[in-house]
């Protein structure tokens, strides 16, 4: 049976770093997921195509965000298709975005969800940090928004 991770939280809050950690397998209270699982991010098709361009991910964001999610939709569709394990990386703060997402989910699938709950002024300077070594920016009343959203 193969799995699904749905990972939730706000930016900042470390989705990412989990996803690297399942992919280890360094989590005891998470499957292990195998390093051909399907990681299907948002974020990492933009910085994929800012890198391309040679532009920043704040432009490649504010250009091609819904191409990123149409992209994202089309890998999803992929992974399912050859019922691969999956780890999904984008903040789904809303329950409809996290149905809507399942929806695409076959029933034999053993569905995850990880919740990363992080105060918001630990955010923010998580935020900044990331800022500093990539040059990735995000503003403040983002993560705001997506804990607002949950």
């Amino acid at each position: 049976m193969p799995n699904i991770v749905l990972l939730v939280g706000a930016s900042g809050s470390g989705k990412t770093s989990l996803r690297g950690d399942l992919l280890a397998g360094l989590r005891e209270d998470l499957p292990t997921m195998p390093l051909t699982s399907a990681v299907i991010a948002r974020d990492d098709i933009l910085e994929d195509w800012a890198a391309q361009s040679d532009k920043s991910y704040t432009v490649t964001f504010l250009t091609r965000a819904d191409e990123a999610e149409v992209e994202m939709f089309r890998q999803l569709q992929m992974a399912v298709e050859k019922d691969k394990d999956i780890i999904i990386d984008q903040t789904n703060m809303s329950r409809e975005l996290r149905a809507e997402r399942m929806s695409y989910i076959p029933d034999h699938y053993r569905k995850i969800c990880v919740t990363l709950e992080v105060p918001l002024l630990e955010l923010l300077d998580r935020i900044e940090t990331r800022r500093v070594a990539t040059g990735k920016s995000i503003p403040d009343f983002v993560p705001v928004n997506h804990l607002g959203m949950y």
